[in-house]
């Protein structure tokens, strides 16, 4: 099996291995707040009063993002099911989707585990991979409404992150969502993935 490896920031040569190193992607899955700031006294900017920032109507930070809630949770396994959403998310409306979790996907050779969007050699935790080339090639980690097993999968989910927690907005279709971890060889996988939906507070 020949992979891309990447090791966080840093390429990482293992061709004894029968790896192939490549880089790391440059989109990120993680979900920052935004921060606002000025000169005003703290906890009323320009002035306004409490709970009022820069004039912001209620439910809206003005030194973040709006404030959402979680209108669904699930799990999905490493075996390769498609589990659906039971929320219908609306169209018009931009939901934040997070996934977590660590998986098996091999026991043998030392053992290897997967994150939503990386796997890794466990004995090499530090060394991450991407992709398993093979025909068709596999872009490992968990897909949203995207049933083809095929390079590359939807979404991006970003770059490593140590905490394996990754999140990445999607826009609603008046439908429910598809979810399914992809990977080459499902037999020998072992554990699940926790999907969270939220949605803007109404």
């Amino acid at each position: 099996m020949v992979v891309r490896a990447v090791l966080f920031g840093f390429f990482a040569l293992a061709s004894a291995c029968g790896f192939d190193t490549a880089g790391d992607r440059a989109s990120s899955g993680t979900h920052d707040a935004a921060t606002d700031g000025d000169a005003s006294t703290p906890g009323t900017p320009d002035g306004s009063p409490p709970g009022t920032p820069d004039g912001a109507p209620d439910g809206v930070d003005a030194a973040g993002p709006i404030l959402e809630v979680l209108v669904d949770e699930f799990t999905v396994p490493a075996t390769g099911e498609k589990v659906e959403s039971d929320a219908t998310l609306d169209a018009g409306t931009t939901y934040r989707i997070v996934v977590s979790g660590v998986v098996v996907v091999s026991s043998s050779g030392g053992g290897w585990s997967s994150d939503a969007d990386w796997f890794w050699k466990d004995s090499e935790p530090n060394s991450v991979f991407e992709g398993q080339t093979g025909d068709p090639p596999i872009d490992v980690g968990v897909a949203i409404d995207d049933g083809d097993v095929a390079a590359p999968k939807t979404p991006d989910w970003g770059n490593p992150r140590a905490d394996h927690t990754y999140d990445t907005d999607w826009p609603g279709e008046d439908k429910t969502i598809e979810v399914q971890f992809h990977e080459g060889n499902y037999d020998n996988n072992a554990g699940e993935f926790t999907i969270e939906i939220y949605g803007p507070a109404l």
